[in-house]
């Protein structure tokens, strides 16, 4: 019900009025499938706490589509150059650069249009945050090309909680926020949660098949990760611990629904 929710509201929000192409990739990307993890763990964080799914419609909505910009950023020549995302031709090679360097944007200023619906000044500063620090996480991932040598393991587990922790934190803490409660533990849990859904992520592009990641393997030959860094079987070892003690820590809180949609959730994201 919940997935059902974000993709009506997605496919609404996202109609186009201008008969552009810039209009058509932003709808073809954000709606080329995806497990919508980052908004359904929005509205599961809600749903335990007890905020009302349409109070939290437009903060998982507006994670989604800032989420979608960033891989269409990142699919582009200049960073990752890659051919597929989600099982489908990438978006710049089906719009070209250009018009893909423009739906991303549109998508980024779109996500932002949704979280000030809101009307929260706290959840809209740290949606500001969040952006920046996943800038500077990208950033590091991209400067730090080719100097595998000179980067220690703790500078690329930094760059995992921006470049994919930071979202995943304003994911488990939005609703808390919306609330009034202290959401200080839950931000660090879903940077937690990020850091090791990044190193499976990775895992899965070293041992992954495209038919069941849906997108290009084997691209990180240049970039500096985890894997690399400590050797296949450490870096699992690492991110199992990690997405278990989130887990435990869900469960000792009592945010029961979360606990049980992540741990249903394990085998799809570690799978290759």
């Amino acid at each position: 019900m919940k997935r059902a929710t974000i993709e009506k509201k997605m496919k609404e929000l996202l109609k186009p009025h201008l008969g552009l192409l810039t209009e058509d990739a932003m709808v073809y990307s954000a709606t080329a499938g995806g497990k919508r993890i980052r908004p359904l763990l929005v509205l599961t964080v809600g749903e335990d706490i007890g905020v009302e799914e349409e109070h939290l419609i437009d903060v998982a909505i507006a994670v989604e589509l800032f989420h979608t910009a960033s891989l269409i950023h990142d699919d582009l020549p200049p960073i990752d150059d890659a051919d597929f995302r989600r099982g489908k031709p990438s978006c710049h090679r089906v719009y070209g650069e250009g018009i893909a360097l423009l739906a991303g944007d549109g998508l980024f200023f779109l996500a932002f249009s949704q979280i000030a619906k809101v009307k929260e000044p706290k959840l809209l500063e740290e949606f500001s945050e969040t952006a920046y620090k996943l800038l500077l996480g990208e950033a590091m991932d991209v400067e730090f090309e080719g100097r595998e040598e000179e980067v220690s393991s703790e500078m690329i587990e930094k760059m995992y909680s921006l470049k994919t922790g930071a979202l995943f934190a304003f994911c488990f803490s939005a609703p808390f926020l919306l609330k009034g409660l202290d959401h200080t533990y839950v931000k660090k849990l879903g940077e937690r949660f990020g850091v090791a859904f990044q190193i499976y992520d990775d895992l899965k592009d070293v041992l992954g098949s495209f038919e069941k990641v849906g997108k290009d393997v084997g691209k990180d030959v240049k970039k500096v990760t985890l894997v690399k860094k400590l050797g296949v079987q450490k870096a699992k070892q690492l991110a199992d611990k990690y997405y278990e003690g989130v887990l435990e820590v869900l469960e000792s809180e009592g945010l029961r629904k979360t606990f049980d949609f992540l741990k249903s959730l394990k085998k799809m994201v570690e799978e290759k």
